[in-house]
């Protein structure tokens, strides 16, 4: 229990780039005491830097997003929430893009028995949909394949502009008055595009991902449609501000 709380806690702390005591006291819900000596032996063992009130990344991670299976386990409850609130809004016979990320793999689990045709570049969100003779009509995104399993390069970026999507489901790293943002150009490059074949631009995005920005901007606000929540609690009020200012559908997942 204790060897895994201290795992989940370091993967916490690479995903925000920061995480303060009293915030992972609440994440995980144990006291600060217990929080203060997790901090201590993962600081022994040279995976964070104490600062004062919480904790940073050491600088060999700290400029560096973990894989996409270490993030499932983070927020994975209101992750399957969100994606089932989001499912309720694909129409029957349309085309839409599924975007990569753990929410957006959450949403393709809901969406193997809809009939309709789902495009998608990432390789994980194809291996899901084509489980268990789903009903669903995928097309997939050719290019180059990075690590994350993702096609990108010119040759993804042109398929995509082929295309004219009703809806496409987006994953994002951060989101801020300035709008969202994810952490490698070449994967926000192909956000981009899908961004500008959309007609309606959905952005799923869980409690962790309000008021960070990370590496590099995909769009501003008014780029946006809809988004899906687990809950508006950690959205400052400034952010649902300019949410309410830009006319975006803010859906709360339900259980």
């Amino acid at each position: 229990m204790k060897k895994k709380r201290r795992k989940d806690i370091l993967n916490f702390i690479l995903l925000n780039q920061s995480a303060s005591i009293e915030q992972l006291s609440k994440e995980f819900n144990v006291s600060e005491m217990t929080i203060r000596r997790d901090l201590a032996n993962l600081s022994d063992e040279g995976s964070i830097l104490r600062i004062s009130g919480g904790a940073i990344p050491t600088s060999n991670t700290v400029e560096k997003e973990p894989s996409y299976k270490i993030r499932a386990f983070i927020n994975a409850e209101e992750k399957d929430m969100i994606a089932s609130t989001a499912a309720k809004l694909v129409r029957k016979n349309s085309l839409i893009f599924l975007d990569n990320g753990t929410t957006c793999l959450q949403l393709a689990k809901k969406l193997i028995n809809m009939e309709t045709t789902i495009i998608t570049n990432w390789i994980p969100n194809i291996e899901e949909l084509k489980k268990n003779n789903a009903k669903c009509n995928v097309i997939s995104i050719g290019g180059n394949i990075n690590t994350e399993l993702l096609a990108v390069g010119v040759q993804a970026y042109k398929a995509i502009g082929s295309y004219r999507f009703s809806q496409v489901f987006i994953g994002v790293g951060g989101i801020t008055e300035n709008g969202i943002s994810d952490y490698k150009p070449e994967s926000v490059e192909i956000k981009q595009r899908v961004i500008e074949c959309a007609n309606e631009v959905i952005v799923l995005a869980d409690k962790s991902k309000f008021g960070k920005q990370v590496l590099v901007n995909i769009a501003p606000l008014n780029n946006i449609h809809t988004l899906v929540v687990d809950n508006t609690e950690g959205i400052s009020e400034n952010l649902l501000l300019q949410i309410k200012q830009n006319n975006i559908n803010v859906l709360t997942a339900q259980a």
